[in-house]
Protein backbone atom coordinates (compact mmCIF):
# COMPACT_ATOMS: atom_id res chain seq x y z
CA UNK A 1 0.00 0.00 0.00
CA UNK A 2 2.85 2.30 0.03
CA UNK A 3 1.99 3.58 -3.68
CA UNK A 4 -1.43 4.52 -3.32
CA UNK A 5 -1.61 7.97 -2.64
CA UNK A 6 -2.46 9.65 0.78
CA UNK A 7 -5.39 10.18 2.19
CA UNK A 8 -7.85 12.33 1.67
CA UNK A 9 -6.13 13.70 -1.65
CA UNK A 10 -7.47 13.64 -4.74
CA UNK A 11 -5.28 11.82 -7.40
CA UNK A 12 -4.36 14.35 -10.20
CA UNK A 13 -4.07 11.95 -13.04
CA UNK A 14 -7.32 10.96 -12.80
CA UNK A 15 -8.51 14.05 -12.14
CA UNK A 16 -6.55 15.26 -15.08
CA UNK A 17 -8.52 12.29 -17.37
CA UNK A 18 -11.94 12.93 -16.38
CA UNK A 19 -11.03 16.60 -17.02
CA UNK A 20 -10.12 15.96 -20.44
CA UNK A 21 -13.30 13.39 -20.80
CA UNK A 22 -15.53 16.12 -19.83
CA UNK A 23 -14.26 19.13 -22.10
CA UNK A 24 -13.94 16.22 -24.77
CA UNK A 25 -17.47 15.08 -24.59
CA UNK A 26 -18.55 18.71 -23.77
CA UNK A 27 -17.60 20.49 -27.05
CA UNK A 28 -17.65 17.81 -29.39
CA UNK A 29 -20.96 18.83 -31.15
CA UNK A 30 -18.88 21.73 -31.73
CA UNK A 31 -16.62 19.58 -34.36
CA UNK A 32 -19.58 18.05 -36.41
CA UNK A 33 -22.06 19.28 -38.47
CA UNK A 34 -24.71 21.76 -37.18
CA UNK A 35 -27.92 19.21 -37.26
CA UNK A 36 -26.61 17.59 -34.62
CA UNK A 37 -29.20 18.12 -31.70
CA UNK A 38 -27.48 18.76 -27.92
CA UNK A 39 -31.07 17.36 -26.63
CA UNK A 40 -31.48 14.27 -29.19
CA UNK A 41 -28.09 13.05 -30.43
CA UNK A 42 -26.04 10.86 -28.30
CA UNK A 43 -22.69 11.47 -27.20
CA UNK A 44 -21.88 8.34 -29.45
CA UNK A 45 -23.62 9.77 -32.46
CA UNK A 46 -20.90 12.97 -32.36
CA UNK A 47 -18.36 10.37 -33.03
CA UNK A 48 -20.14 8.02 -35.46
CA UNK A 49 -19.28 6.80 -38.78
CA UNK A 50 -18.25 9.06 -41.53
CA UNK A 51 -18.46 12.09 -38.79
CA UNK A 52 -15.62 14.66 -39.56
CA UNK A 53 -14.47 15.45 -36.30
CA UNK A 54 -15.63 12.56 -34.63
CA UNK A 55 -12.45 11.97 -33.07
CA UNK A 56 -12.70 14.71 -30.11
CA UNK A 57 -15.51 12.37 -28.28
CA UNK A 58 -13.07 9.30 -28.97
CA UNK A 59 -10.35 10.50 -27.29
CA UNK A 60 -13.12 11.61 -24.55
CA UNK A 61 -14.03 7.75 -24.23
CA UNK A 62 -10.42 6.83 -23.69
CA UNK A 63 -9.48 9.53 -21.44
CA UNK A 64 -12.53 8.55 -19.29
CA UNK A 65 -11.50 4.55 -19.64
CA UNK A 66 -8.03 5.58 -18.59
CA UNK A 67 -9.59 7.37 -15.46
CA UNK A 68 -11.30 4.80 -14.62
CA UNK A 69 -8.21 2.30 -14.81
CA UNK A 70 -5.91 4.71 -12.62
CA UNK A 71 -9.10 4.69 -9.79
CA UNK A 72 -9.44 0.97 -10.19
CA UNK A 73 -5.44 0.89 -9.89
CA UNK A 74 -5.23 3.30 -6.68
CA UNK A 75 -8.00 1.79 -5.01
CA UNK A 76 -7.10 -1.79 -5.49
CA UNK A 77 -5.89 -2.57 -2.04
CA UNK A 78 -8.96 -1.13 -0.52
CA UNK A 79 -11.76 -2.81 -2.53
CA UNK A 80 -13.01 -6.37 -3.02
CA UNK A 81 -12.48 -7.94 -6.04
CA UNK A 82 -16.21 -7.48 -7.70
CA UNK A 83 -15.67 -3.81 -7.41
CA UNK A 84 -12.29 -3.98 -10.05
CA UNK A 85 -13.98 -6.52 -12.05
CA UNK A 86 -16.63 -3.71 -12.67
CA UNK A 87 -14.05 -1.43 -13.43
CA UNK A 88 -12.24 -3.51 -15.82
CA UNK A 89 -15.82 -4.14 -17.70
CA UNK A 90 -16.15 -0.38 -17.94
CA UNK A 91 -12.57 0.48 -18.99
CA UNK A 92 -12.79 -2.33 -21.45
CA UNK A 93 -16.30 -1.36 -22.93
CA UNK A 94 -15.64 2.20 -23.05
CA UNK A 95 -12.36 1.46 -25.32
CA UNK A 96 -14.60 -0.74 -27.61
CA UNK A 97 -17.12 2.17 -28.02
CA UNK A 98 -14.25 4.20 -28.75
CA UNK A 99 -13.04 1.93 -31.18
CA UNK A 100 -16.75 0.78 -32.79
CA UNK A 101 -18.55 3.57 -34.22
CA UNK A 102 -21.89 3.56 -34.04
CA UNK A 103 -24.25 4.69 -37.17
CA UNK A 104 -25.03 8.73 -37.99
CA UNK A 105 -27.63 9.84 -36.29
CA UNK A 106 -28.91 11.01 -40.20
CA UNK A 107 -31.13 8.16 -41.26
CA UNK A 108 -30.05 7.89 -44.38
CA UNK A 109 -26.28 8.23 -43.69
CA UNK A 110 -24.48 4.97 -45.01
CA UNK A 111 -23.06 3.02 -41.97
CA UNK A 112 -22.11 -0.49 -41.38
CA UNK A 113 -24.51 -2.52 -39.47
CA UNK A 114 -21.45 -4.65 -38.29
CA UNK A 115 -19.88 -1.88 -36.42
CA UNK A 116 -22.97 -0.04 -35.13
CA UNK A 117 -23.70 -3.64 -33.22
CA UNK A 118 -20.40 -3.81 -31.76
CA UNK A 119 -21.11 -0.47 -30.69
CA UNK A 120 -24.47 -1.09 -29.12
CA UNK A 121 -23.17 -4.07 -27.16
CA UNK A 122 -20.19 -1.46 -26.22
CA UNK A 123 -22.84 0.25 -24.70
CA UNK A 124 -24.34 -2.01 -23.19
CA UNK A 125 -21.14 -3.55 -21.79
CA UNK A 126 -20.21 -0.16 -20.16
CA UNK A 127 -24.16 0.10 -18.21
CA UNK A 128 -23.40 -3.65 -17.16
CA UNK A 129 -19.73 -2.69 -16.03
CA UNK A 130 -21.14 0.04 -13.78
CA UNK A 131 -24.56 -2.06 -12.00
CA UNK A 132 -21.41 -4.84 -10.53
CA UNK A 133 -19.28 -1.81 -9.09
CA UNK A 134 -22.79 0.02 -7.90
CA UNK A 135 -23.43 -3.63 -6.64
CA UNK A 136 -20.15 -4.77 -4.86
CA UNK A 137 -20.29 -1.38 -3.19
CA UNK A 138 -23.12 -1.43 -1.98
CA UNK A 139 -23.50 -4.98 -1.08
CA UNK A 140 -20.00 -4.88 1.22
CA UNK A 141 -21.06 -1.29 2.48
CA UNK A 142 -24.16 -3.31 4.13
CA UNK A 143 -22.51 -6.23 5.09
CA UNK A 144 -19.56 -4.21 7.09
CA UNK A 145 -21.64 -1.37 8.29
CA UNK A 146 -25.18 -1.49 7.21
CA UNK A 147 -25.44 1.26 4.94
CA UNK A 148 -25.44 1.92 1.50
CA UNK A 149 -23.50 5.36 0.90
CA UNK A 150 -25.21 8.23 -0.09
CA UNK A 151 -23.50 9.28 -3.26
CA UNK A 152 -24.22 6.06 -4.59
CA UNK A 153 -27.89 5.75 -4.22
CA UNK A 154 -28.00 8.90 -5.89
CA UNK A 155 -25.82 7.80 -8.80
CA UNK A 156 -27.95 4.34 -8.82
CA UNK A 157 -31.02 6.87 -8.76
CA UNK A 158 -30.18 8.97 -11.65
CA UNK A 159 -29.23 6.02 -13.50
CA UNK A 160 -32.36 4.55 -13.39
CA UNK A 161 -34.53 7.26 -14.18
CA UNK A 162 -31.84 8.17 -17.26
CA UNK A 163 -31.51 5.28 -18.94
CA UNK A 164 -35.34 4.11 -19.42
CA UNK A 165 -36.00 7.88 -20.50
CA UNK A 166 -34.17 7.95 -23.44
CA UNK A 167 -36.88 5.71 -24.91
CA UNK A 168 -39.56 6.97 -23.48
CA UNK A 169 -38.53 10.48 -24.67
CA UNK A 170 -36.06 10.10 -27.31
CA UNK A 171 -36.39 13.63 -28.26
CA UNK A 172 -34.46 14.17 -25.51
CA UNK A 173 -32.58 11.39 -25.06
CA UNK A 174 -29.19 13.44 -26.14
CA UNK A 175 -30.03 15.26 -22.83
CA UNK A 176 -30.38 12.21 -20.65
CA UNK A 177 -27.63 10.63 -21.72
CA UNK A 178 -24.96 13.89 -20.87
CA UNK A 179 -26.64 13.89 -17.65
CA UNK A 180 -25.39 9.81 -16.97
CA UNK A 181 -22.29 10.88 -18.13
CA UNK A 182 -22.00 13.85 -16.17
CA UNK A 183 -23.08 12.15 -13.05
CA UNK A 184 -20.16 8.92 -13.79
CA UNK A 185 -17.77 11.73 -14.43
CA UNK A 186 -18.57 13.26 -11.06
CA UNK A 187 -18.50 10.04 -9.39
CA UNK A 188 -15.14 8.91 -10.50
CA UNK A 189 -13.79 12.15 -9.63
CA UNK A 190 -15.43 11.50 -6.12
CA UNK A 191 -13.74 8.02 -6.52
CA UNK A 192 -10.47 9.59 -6.90
CA UNK A 193 -9.70 10.82 -3.32
CA UNK A 194 -7.67 8.05 -2.06
CA UNK A 195 -10.27 7.44 1.22
CA UNK A 196 -13.19 6.43 -0.94
CA UNK A 197 -13.50 2.85 -2.05
CA UNK A 198 -12.62 1.54 0.93
CA UNK A 199 -14.66 -1.59 1.90
CA UNK A 200 -13.64 -5.12 0.74
CA UNK A 201 -15.62 -7.75 0.05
Amino acid sequence: MGDDPAPHRWDRLALALLTGAAVAIAVAPLAVADDYSLLTDTTSESGAQGVSGGWVVRFGFLAFAAAVARVAWISRHRVGPWVLRGHGAVVGSVIAAAAFATRPWRLDAPYDPVEHTLHLIASIGVGAGAAIVAGALATTGWRVDRRIPRDLIVVVAIGLVAWPMMAVAPEFRGLFQRIMWAVAIIWYASAAQSSRMAVRS
